[in-house]
């Protein structure tokens, strides 16, 4: 049987946790927390957590609830990780894109979307950082118990990233320095969107405005790219803009990033919000790699209407209580 693949919004994680305290308003989600529960521990489906989730946590200040809602991410994803959309990705779908192309690069580079703890959704190897076994007394343990230990810290920060500082602990989480570029993100899209009211930009402008806008962004990988694969760039980036429409519309997760900003554009009474940053950040990553992504209604909708599903046959929800029939339809 194939792992099922499904990513939970963070208010879909709130429904869930909800449900496990016995709450009034976790009671429409119990038969749903028992059926993904079941298809957890047993390995029927994954349930990975995405950067923005561990972001979102940390952004929370009341410790109860970051504890308990950390306690059921923990519990129900098992330690599932989905890496976040960033330099390896771009690489990945650049490299393929050229090879579907021009038959090189013969090895793309490689892009995991799913992996295990913090050190694949952000990169970063706590064991590489846990230096205390190699300062006295420690220094004089046997290998064995030095790596059970360091097994049993590594497992500690997985928790504590998630939950952070229980009630009544000291508060050693560090500054929120991501939030600058969620703010960078909002600033941009009002300033985009600022420029097509005054230009009274219709959807085919906006498009093309957007598609330009992607194209200077992925310079850099493109020309990085054929330089590895010793291929001249001008065979890209001077083949005219139908070429380079195709040759983005081809990068699975760049494209839905971007139709999901085209897409929220098109509404010009709805007003940008840091969140959209990093909603947009984990939806793509799903939509592409996921089976079934249970999101807000907001994005549900837009993405929809993209055809973001058709495309990458994914199932989009956004009434949590629609997943059991969704996971046990695919059985």
């Amino acid at each position: 049987m194939t792992l099922q693949r499904v990513f939970l919004d963070r208010n879909m994680w709130i429904h869930l946790a909800r449900a496990s305290k016995g709450r009034r308003d976790g009671l429409p989600y119990e038969d749903v927390l028992a059926v993904v529960c079941y298809a957890a521990e047993r390995g029927l489906a994954s349930f990975p957590l995405c950067p923005a989730t561990y972001l979102e946590q940390h952004g929370i200040d009341n410790a109860r609830r970051r504890t308990e809602l950390g306690a059921v991410m923990l519990k129900i994803s098992r330690g599932h990780t989905m890496a976040s959309p960033g330099e390896g990705l771009a690489n990945h779908e650049v490299d393929m894109a050229l090879q579907k192309r021009f038959g090189v690069p013969t090895q793309p580079r490689p892009f995991q979307p799913f992996g295990i703890g913090t050190r694949h959704a952000f990169g970063v190897d706590v064991r590489k950082h846990i230096g205390v076994f190699n300062k006295a007394p420690w220094s004089n343990m046997d290998q064995e118990t030095t790596s059970r230990l360091t097994d049993l810290l590594v497992n500690d920060f997985e928790a504590y990233a998630l939950c952070g500082p229980a009630l009544g602990e000291d508060d050693a989480r560090g500054p929120r320095t991501y939030e600058r570029y969620a703010q960078d993100f909002l600033e941009a899209e009002e300033d985009q969107a600022a420029r097509f009211r005054s230009h009274g930009a219709d959807a085919e402008m906006q498009q093309r405005t957007l598609l330009a806008r992607e194209s200077i962004r992925l310079l850099p990988y493109v020309y990085e790219a054929c330089d590895r694969a010793d291929l001249n760039p001008a065979k890209v980036v001077e083949q005219g803009a139908e070429f380079l429409t195709d040759f983005i519309m081809d990068l699975p997760v760049i494209s839905s990033q971007m139709e999901m900003i085209r897409m929220q554009h098109q509404n010009p009474e709805r007003r940008w919000k840091t969140n959209d940053h990093h909603d947009i950040a984990a939806f793509s990553v799903a939509v592409v790699y996921c089976d079934v992504i249970v999101i807000e209604k907001h994005w549900a909708a837009l993405m929809r209407r993209a055809k973001l599903h058709e495309k990458h046959k994914t199932v989009i929800l956004n009434d949590l209580r629609q997943l059991p029939f969704e996971m046990l339809s695919a059985v």
